[in-house]
């Protein structure tokens, strides 16, 4: 359990959290971009019965788009992983630090 000792301890436990909950939210909003994205693509595809050079280059620099998005996001969510983990290291490191100390006292 990470109930934090000491001021660094609270300290990187409240990075964490927050870096967490970032992380988290990051997934969420991916998959809202994604789904109402791919949605009003999808709408807008249905309209037309013939395509044109120009309809079909618009729907290509909108499913690029689309695509980059959801790679930008994905960017992001790992490097929230990555602070995740630094933080969770740095935790332990404190936590290992700390008991060393407590026990040569």
């Amino acid at each position: 359990m990470l109930l934090p000792r000491g001021e660094t301890e609270q300290k990187l436990v409240e990075r964490l959290a927050e870096a967490t909950w970032r992380h988290i939210r990051i997934f969420r909003a991916q998959a809202r971009f994604e789904r109402f994205g791919w949605r009003r693509l999808l709408a807008s595809a249905g309209k037309a019965t013939r395509l044109t050079a120009r309809a079909t280059d618009e729907r290509a620099f909108a499913i690029s788009q689309l695509l980059f998005e959801g790679e930008r996001m994905l960017d992001e969510a790992y490097e929230l992983q990555t602070r995740i983990k630094r933080i969770l290291g740095s935790l332990l490191r404190e936590r290992w630090q700390a008991e060393r100390r407590e026990n040569r006292e």
